[in-house]
């Protein structure tokens, strides 16, 4: 596979859209958050089994091939994916996953975009640390409406944590107060755990 110049990255702000995103790997989940007339908007994805390199890359893909004809600026606290934006245009080796996947998004688009890098849970004030926060937030979402809700019984919670987070028995009897043969049982039908 030859690999094209990707020249619509640009070292600048762009008059434009500003996404932020972020994952989890507790969740499995990419997010893209943005405002639009004051009001937070969000598109998640999830995919059980990925490293949160991969699920922070897809958070800037899916921002990327969401909107491929607007000017875009794009905030991530990932390092890793922040790197790969603004490195020379090869060194996005398609012959990785992670960098195909963010090599194909930018090639795909007839825009130019912005990457931005920030510190995840930074207390500095301003809209690019409030839109990386409310990021992180939607990312840890799911875990945290498992755990806290008290409506559901204790061992639907756990089969609900362990479809998520693929934990261990221990794990379930810590984090939901069930027994041992329960959480035992719930790892043992997990055809992700017990293959």
């Amino acid at each position: 596979l030859s690999i094209l110049p990707v020249t619509q990255v640009v070292q600048h702000p762009i008059d434009g859209r500003t996404i932020f995103t972020d994952a989890s790997s507790k969740t499995c989940r990419a997010v893209i958050v943005w405002q639009e007339e004051g009001m937070w908007h969000q598109v998640t994805h999830t995919e059980p089994g990925r490293l949160v390199q991969y699920l922070e890359a897809k958070a800037v893909t899916l921002a990327l091939m969401r909107w491929p004809t607007e000017p875009l600026n794009v905030v991530t606290d990932s390092l890793f994916v922040y790197k790969l934006l603004v490195a020379s245009p090869y060194a996005l080796d398609s012959t990785t996953e992670v960098a195909g996947m963010l090599l194909n998004a930018l090639q795909l688009r007839n825009a130019a975009v912005f990457p931005i890098h920030v510190t995840s849970h930074s207390n500095l004030p301003g809209l690019l640390t409030e839109g990386n926060r409310y990021a992180d937030q939607i990312a840890q979402a799911l875990t945290a409406l498992t755990l806290n809700d008290s409506s559901a019984p204790a061992c639907t919670r756990a089969i609900t944590l362990h479809h998520l987070l693929h934990c261990r028995a221990r794990g379930l009897v810590r984090l939901t107060g069930i027994s041992r043969s329960e959480a035992r049982d719930i790892v043992a039908a997990c055809p992700h755990c017990s293959g």
